[in-house]
């Protein structure tokens, strides 16, 4: 999730710079074309030719101390282009015969001499930023053949050489036709829409389209706006620029299917997530017979917060035929179905096999062979214990458990435990149990890991808080001190479930 972050920060950033370097060569656009137009008036009503209506225009602007981009605006009653355009782009742009007027700009300007050298580094910097930014400029003077370009748009579009119709033709430049049919069937018609848009006026226009170029087809984005003509309502000129997005467009489409890939696999691990709950449910309500007479109990199982950690802890209480009362917490590794499955497996087993009379120790004997024997990947924890509520003795057997905690007369303590070793991880492990005598007050508890081990802490300290929670409650019922518990130790755990289970014989 964090490489799909970090690519579409990275592609954020690129297109936001190249947002702002085509929105300055809009400005620039603008800038131009408000000196073109200006110099174009003075060469009519002057009869010159267009060199010397831009030397006119320049001796205006010295004398008056202001750039030529403002004497030009003034000249055609227009608000004066933005200062971050070309600025006295008259100057810096070559004549229709390709020199560049011999004026210095206005006062308020002066320039930095350069020679052709400069010229032509200034150039060259500037097609190769084009070239870089896969980006080009162009102009189409309306209800004409041609249209002009800087050197990067026939690379955009596929095309080898730029087009060379009957009398003659720039040396950048298309043909209005050729582009067109560069552009794929499909998109024609939207190009042919925002041309009719530009030419009734309704600019600027912004457009996606591709191109059938020899390599495959590319994306491309285009912005254009209008150059209004002397009528009101008519267009001298369309200008813009243009640009490859097609790694934009790619990279886009492959996000798209990485998110739809990451919706499945959210889908397909929630459906999971509700199948471990729902079988969980299933067994924890499972009946275990009419309870003992004097018995009171409660039963606590919380997930975990995150639902990839869905584990497989589980509880059970049965009452058998000879009156005892089977009390076993157990925890199975690993998480999701697999685990619930086990889960599922290993308490039905106990179920069966403690039907037969066996002790706890001989229970879990007989469970850690069947693991064993299975050969399964995973292991079990296990806390199996036999109460006889006439002698209230309990008698207890672990496999790798926290031992459980008894609360008497408001002191609270960890049982000793006997040694047992985790179910599933050696066919010759033993087992060995141990006996409490329960008073009529006394409350016991029984628990899983998740209730006192977390990432960051130390399990020692936690076992000890949790005797120290368990003194701290009064003497009330079984269900408000495990509530007390969980409240105080901060439940639910965010990477493990929880099993939790109190009983007191009254």
């Amino acid at each position: 999730m964090t490489d799909e972050v970090t690519e579409r920060d990275a592609l954020r950033a690129v297109a936001d710079r190249l947002r702002a370097e085509v929105e300055d060569l809009r400005r620039s656009l603008r800038t131009q074309s408000v000196i073109e137009r200006a110099t174009g008036l003075l060469a009519e009503r002057l009869s010159r030719s267009s060199d010397q209506a831009r030397d006119e225009l320049l001796r205006l602007a010295r004398e008056s101390g202001r750039r030529p981009a403002q004497v030009a605006a003034d000249l055609l009653g227009l608000p004066a282009p933005p200062e971050d355009g070309f600025r006295d782009a008259v100057d810096r742009s070559p004549g229709p015969h390709g020199h560049q007027p011999d004026h210095p700009p206005a006062p308020d300007h002066p320039p930095a001499p350069r020679g052709n050298g400069d010229r032509e580094r200034q150039v060259a910097q500037l097609a190769q930023a084009q070239r870089l930014a896969r980006l080009g400029t162009w102009s189409w003077e309306a209800g004409g053949r041609l249209i002009s370009c800087s050197r990067e748009v026939p690379r955009l579009f596929g095309l080898a050489r730029p087009a060379e119709p009957d009398g003659g033709a720039p040396e950048n430049a298309l043909g209005v036709e050729e582009v067109l049919a560069a552009v794929v069937a499909e998109d024609r018609g939207v190009v042919r829409d925002a041309a009719g848009r530009l030419l009734a006026g309704k600019g600027p226009v912004t457009l996606g389209f591709r191109v059938a170029g020899p390599d495959g087809r590319r994306s491309l984005r285009a912005m254009a706006e209008t150059v209004p003509g002397p009528a009101p309502s008519g267009v001298a000129a369309v200008r813009g620029v243009v640009q490859d997005v097609t790694a934009w467009r790619r990279a886009e489409q492959e996000l798209a299917g990485t998110r739809e890939r990451l919706l499945d696999q959210r889908r397909q691990t929630a459906a999971e997530h509700r199948a471990v709950r729902a079988l969980q449910h299933a067994l924890m309500d499972a009946p275990g017979g009419p309870p003992a007479a004097g018995l009171e109990v409660a039963v606590r199982y919380l997930p975990a917060e995150r639902d990839s950690r869905v584990g497989g802890d589980w509880s059970d209480l049965l009452t058998l035929p000879d009156g005892a009362i089977l009390i076993a917490v157990g925890d199975v590794s690993g998480h999701g179905i697999r685990a619930a499955a086990g889960m599922a497996r290993l308490r039905y087993a106990l179920r069966g096999l403690a039907y037969t009379g066996a002790g706890p120790d001989e229970l879990l004997h007989r469970l850690n062979r069947m693991l064993c024997h299975e050969r399964g990947d995973g292991i079990a924890t296990a806390l199996c214990g036999r109460l006889d509520p006439d002698g209230r003795v309990l008698t207890w057997a672990r496999a790798g458990h926290l031992p459980p905690l008894v609360s008497r007369d408001g002191l609270a303590r960890l049982l000793d435990s006997p040694s047992g070793l985790v179910l599933g991880a050696s066919p010759a492990a033993r087992y060995r149990t141990a006996e409490l005598p329960l008073g009529p007050r006394d409350t016991l508890l029984l628990y899983t890991d998740g209730l006192v081990v977390r990432r960051g802490t130390d399990p020692g300290r936690e076992l000890d808080r949790l005797v120290e929670t368990v003194a701290e409650h009064p003497a009330g019922s079984v269900a408000g001190c495990l509530d007390h518990v969980l409240r105080r130790l901060g439940a639910p755990n965010p990477q493990d479930d929880i099993c939790l289970m109190g009983l007191r014989l009254h």
